[in-house]
């Protein structure tokens, strides 16, 4: 059975996914990140642009379960625990200039602050972003999900881009 994420909140006013000169895919979910050689890696979640200082958005109403560093997402990441159909998430914002929220605050999706775009722990000539990654543990290995406000379908759509049947939600 597929596990399915209904619509969450845009994370930042435009919702603009990243982009680089190289690869317009840069900031989507999946198999987006490209080396010279030609190898890909997966990325797992979502980079929406934005100015540093922009607000970010709580995605899906949550309790913010840490606020600090996480190694690739900076110093000021938030993970906001979320049940979404009965089943807990962590949803993770990362390259934030400063965290807006504390350990145990209550968030709502697309009304809570979470905290301010910023550039920690981006890549140099990479531009202000916030990167968005829902996931939960699967037998003690990390489980992603796409969020289906990034999805082209406008629905939720698995790792590897099929749209995942509405009949779920």
């Amino acid at each position: 059975m597929k596990i399915l994420i209904p619509p969450g909140a845009c994370p930042t006013a435009t919702g603009t996914i990243a982009t680089t000169s190289s690869n317009p895919l840069y900031g989507s979910y999946g198999w987006t990140r490209t080396f010279k050689n030609g190898d890909t890696k997966p990325h797992f979640g979502v980079d929406a642009v934005g100015e540093v200082g922009d607000d970010v958005y709580a995605v899906y109403d949550g309790i913010v379960g840490s606020v600090g560093p996480v190694s690739g997402l900076g110093k000021n990441n938030v993970r906001v625990l979320s049940t979404i159909n009965g089943i807990r998430y962590n949803v993770d914002y990362g390259h934030l200039s400063k965290a807006l929220v504390t350990k145990d605050d209550t968030v709502y999706a697309g009304k809570t602050i979470i905290g301010l775009m910023g550039t920690d722990e981006i890549p140099a000539g990479n531009t202000p972003h916030v990167h968005i990654a829902v996931w939960r543990d699967v037998n003690g290995k990390y489980g992603y999900v796409q969020p289906s406000w990034h999805s082209p379908y406008r629905v939720p759509i698995d790792f590897f881009g099929n749209p995942i049947n509405r009949r779920y939600w």
